[in-house]
């Protein structure tokens, strides 16, 4: 007889549930990691594209074709871009939410 536990009429493996939590516990710990790492808000109101790259761990260059496929707010001054804090937070949210 294998050991296992049922939940709503379906039989779950004991292996099956171990390998099921070893994974929600690691997503739960690496995305508390990289919150504390890579704190959501410094107070600044502007950040620059190292900036944001360094903050969710993209190169430079993908931040800026972002910015050029409009997937991130931002306005160019003079050679530079410049992101306001609410476009950072709606870049991060999306980008969480796709990672």
């Amino acid at each position: 007889m294998q050991n296992g536990i049922i939940l709503m009429g379906k039989f779950y493996p004991m292996q099956g549930l171990k390998d099921f939590f070893d994974v929600l516990i690691s997503q739960s710990v690496k995305e508390a990691i990289s919150l504390q790492t890579h704190p959501a808000d410094d107070g600044r109101e502007n950040y620059t594209v190292s900036d944001i790259a360094r903050l969710v761990n993209r190169s430079p260059e993908t931040i800026t074709r972002h910015i050029r496929l409009k997937l991130i707010k931002a306005n160019k001054v003079g050679k530079s871009w410049v992101i306001p804090r609410d476009s950072y937070f709606k870049y991060l949210t999306a980008a969480q939410s796709h990672s």
